[in-house]
């Protein structure tokens, strides 16, 4: 009944419906000597009667513990393709959810209402953008517009929500009021707030624990003194940004990109920062790609990375962007590499420059005139190694193109690779095998393809080794050679329907993104399994601290400058998975356990939270 396409007139379904039915009531018709009943049904009604005859008839029923991924609906067509499609679309639902549950948690301090428009206006959109043919990105150019300008106008309303509950958090008692803004540009160079001699931060973590995270804020000066909420001084890092965004924003943009890290952030809390600009600064800079714990090595002559070292372990790993040219047939849904040109480097030689400082430091690599990369290692964090990438715009005027990016090691694989189910558990996957049936081998790198939504994993059993790779969005993933993984970043198809090949401000799109890699022993550090500290990466780079930005003077009339909603953070196994306002005055509050089964020795155990409110939230008393 409907499909894609064809179910328009819901009323005109209904009423042929509703005569169907009336005609078997009218004309029973039997089946094995049993009356058929037509209704309306829905799943647990159905899952019922199916357990019910088969309990009845004595049957069993195979129990499947793998997913169908990935499925095709003809030879050469895996739909393996919309795992990427519209890279920026996903980024952009993925940051949506960032500021909702940001904007829920304040909700419930400021006492906002459950029908709470604003906020709702955003709910509504991250929902629908759920839908199959949005978030996959297989739908029609002119829809995936009309999802953006729901997006947008859901992340405006929502910050225009939060933003007088920061303020009265703020300012206190003292009655002023701060226009804290969201700087949704950042990521290219550009932030009203942030072009004046003088602003003021504030980075709410939205997690349940205390965290400590790199911040970027656009600038245009290189000098800065930034003061935290205990009056220090904070260490901070400026550098060009990774590319000219000039192009892409109307408005002027920021040629600097300044980052500090906001250190210990209270959870569900957020901290104040000040930002004078000055003349000068007298900061030390660092002179190797990495530190004691974690360090990188780059190949003088090729540009490329060649290994790294994390957990104890220094492990060969390269990295590069490579590209399969679309064949026949490749579109939003279908992922079909042309098989006669396999997979074509981007550059033989990459342009260096190392860059040294008190945040991070790191290699800016330059592939081609649309393919850029910055390897970072912060100095404060020695769980993974951070790869910001841009791409973009794709030349596909000799065939459309498929980029990825590969990591490359020695492990020994056993063709076998494991990727997250919805950021949840782990599942094994075996290249060219399938659990259920004989699998034939048509396709070996679309064949093989699967969903990555947080992380790709390869281990070598024999070593006790692993590599994974955490992703910032939904991509697609695979393990074509043993000892390596591969996430597809862009693709760009003219292929006549999807529009694949999308043009923003006269070029095609550009995508921006991050990659973070994490090697070591399977067993991890002595104090945590390789699982869990990938599972933390994960947590914090999936829900990030949210910047908000005021360029008024504030000048001594900031009372508060840290707060948290919660009295005790929770265990790090532990995560508030909602906060927000319910009906009645009532809070709606779910939590997960955050780790997988026997993924680690302490933290996969059970753990137990007093869900007494007056020892949890710091708004509510009894």
């Amino acid at each position: 009944m409907g499909d894609d396409f064809r179910y328009q007139a819901a009323l005109n379904a209904y009423i042929n419906t509703d005569r169907l039915i009336k005609g078997f009531d009218l004309f029973p018709q039997t089946f094995q000597g049993k009356p058929i009943k037509v209704f309306y049904s829905t799943p647990s009604c159905y899952t019922k009667a199916v357990n019910d005859y088969v309990t009845a008839n004595d049957y069993k029923l195979e129990i499947k513990t793998d997913d169908f991924f990935p499925y095709a609906d003809g030879p050469d067509s895996y739909w393996g393709g919309y795992f990427t499609s519209r890279p920026a679309s996903k980024r952009f639902v993925r940051e949506s959810n960032n500021l909702l549950q940001v904007a829920k948690q304040l909700a419930v301090v400021g006492q906002e209402s459950y029908s709470n428009p604003d906020i709702n206006s955003l709910k509504e959109a991250v929902g629908v953008l759920q839908h199959h043919d949005a978030i996959t990105g297989t739908e029609l150019v002119w829809i995936a517009d009309d999802y953006h300008r729901l997006l947008s106008i859901g992340l405006s309303r929502a910050t225009d929500a939060v933003h007088p509950i920061l303020s009265n958090l703020i300012s206190g008692t003292s009655g002023d009021t701060f226009e804290f803004k969201s700087c949704l540009l950042a990521n290219v160079s550009y932030c009203p707030q942030s072009k004046s001699d003088q602003f003021t931060v504030a980075v709410y973590n939205p997690l349940s624990r205390v965290v400590s995270s790199p911040i970027s804020v656009p600038v245009d000066a290189q000098t800065w003194k930034i003061v935290d909420p205990n009056g220090d001084e904070v260490l901070y890092q400026v550098e060009d940004t990774i590319t000219d965004f000039s192009q892409i924003v109307e408005e002027p943009v920021s040629q600097y990109t300044l980052e500090f890290i906001a250190q210990d952030l209270p959870p569900q809390g957020f901290k104040v920062y000040s930002f004078t600009k000055t003349s000068s600064r007298d900061q030390k800079p660092k002179s190797t790609i990495g530190n004691q714990d974690v360090s990188f090595d780059i190949d003088d002559e090729t540009g490329l990375l060649t290994s790294v070292t994390m957990n104890g372990v220094t492990m060969d790993v390269s990295q590069d962007f490579l590209f399969y040219t679309s064949g026949q047939g490749s579109q939003a849904y279908y992922f079909v590499p042309d098989a006669n040109k396999g997979t074509q480097r981007i550059a033989t030689t990459v342009k260096t420059t190392v860059i040294d400082g008190d945040v991070y430091v790191g290699v800016l690599q330059e592939f081609s005139s649309w393919a850029r990369q910055l390897i970072k290692v912060y100095n404060n964090d020695n769980t993974h190694i951070e790869f910001d990438w841009i791409i973009g715009p794709l030349d596909i005027t000799d065939g459309g193109k498929e980029v990825i990016t590969r990591f490359t090691t020695p492990l020994k694989t056993n063709r076998t690779f494991y990727t997250d189910s919805n950021g949840r558990e782990m599942l094994k996957r075996v290249r060219n095998y399938r659990p259920d049936y004989d699998y034939t081998n048509e396709q070996p790198v679309s064949g093989n393809y699967y969903p990555i939504t947080s992380k790709i994993v390869i281990r070598d059993e024999e070593a006790g080794l692993e590599l994974a790779v955490l992703n910032d969005r939904a991509q697609g993933g695979s393990s074509i050679e043993d000892g390596q993984v591969e996430l597809m970043v862009h693709r760009a198809i003219d292929d006549g329907l999807f529009g694949l090949n999308d043009v923003e401000y006269g070029h095609g799109i550009v995508v921006r993104g991050k990659d973070y890699l994490v090697v070591g022993p399977i067993t991890g550090n002595g104090e945590k399994s390789l699982a869990a500290i990938e599972r933390d990466v994960a947590q914090r780079k999936v829900l990030l601290p949210w910047v908000f930005i005021t360029d008024q003077d504030v000048s001594g009339r900031l009372k508060n400058l840290q707060f948290s909603n919660l009295k005790t953070p929770l265990e790090v196994n532990v995560q508030i998975l909602t906060l927000e306002p319910w009906r009645d005055g009532t809070v709606l509050l779910r939590l997960e356990h955050v780790m997988e089964k026997d993924e680690d020795d302490n933290l996969s155990k059970e753990t137990t939270v007093d869900l007494s409110v007056s020892k949890i939230l710091t708004h509510f008393q009894t």
